[in-house]
C-alpha cells in the first residue's frame, strides 16, 4: 500500500486533497493539507510564510506544492503514523484513485 505522486496529483485534481486555511477542525492551524476527514502540515516552512492557501499556492505553484504533499506522506507520515498513512490511502482509493 503506497501513495504515489500521481494519486495526490489526482486526488487534488477531484478535489479529494486540498490545500485550507485554518484547519483547526482537522487538528491543525494555518495552511495545512486536507485528505477526508484528516488534515496535516507540509513544507513548514512556507505554509508558515503564507497567511493564506491561496497565497501559498500562488508563491509556491500547485505542482511543487503536490511536490511537498506526497514528500510529506511518503518521507513522515508513512513511517510515523502508518494508520493516519493507511487512511488516506483508503480516502483516495475509496473515491477512484
Amino acid at each position: 500500500m503506497n501513495i504515489t505522486r500521481e494519486m495526490v496529483a489526482k486526488g487534488y485534481n477531484k478535489g479529494i486533497i486540498s490545500v485550507i486555511d485554518n484547519g483547526e477542525n482537522y487538528g491543525c492551524f494555518g495552511v495545512c493539507c486536507k485528505i477526508g476527514d484528516n488534515a496535516f502540515y507540509f513544507d513548514s516552512f512556507q505554509t508558515e510564510e503564507a497567511e493564506s492557501a491561496e497565497e501559498y499556492l500562488n508563491e509556491k505553484g500547485v505542482e511543487d506544492a503536490l511536490d511537498e504533499i506526497f514528500n510529506t506522506l511518503d518521507e513522515t507520515i508513512k513511517d510515523e503514523f502508518e494508520d493516519e498513512y493507511e487512511y488516506y490511502y483508503l480516502v483516495l482509493k475509496e473515491n477512484g484513485i
